[in-house]
């Protein structure tokens, strides 16, 4: 995953693969965490770029891929969001 982000502000966000509205694994829950969230410092003052590289080690069939911005404080602009399958 690659993408481009400014912020005006200071924060972290997160990016979590999760349950899509399905309780798949039976926890009650139909958007549960099916990975540890990653959390990274956006970087002020201007356009920077965010690589991402992650290997799943299992699947979910209706799996989501969540960027949470919910930890910043200011404004963040997203641009040029990038996900690609590795060699």
């Amino acid at each position: 995953l690659t993408l481009d982000a400014a912020i005006e502000g200071e924060g972290t966000f997160g990016m979590d693969l999760a349950e899509n509205n399905r309780d798949e694994n039976g926890d009650g829950n139909k958007f549960s965490g099916l990975a540890p969230w990653l959390r990274v410092k956006l970087i002020p003052g201007g356009w920077n770029r965010y690589c991402f590289d992650f290997k799943a080690t299992g699947t979910a069939r209706y799996g989501m891929l969540q960027l949470n911005f919910g930890l910043v404080k200011g404004t963040v602009r997203v641009d040029n969001v990038v996900l690609e399958e590795l060699p």
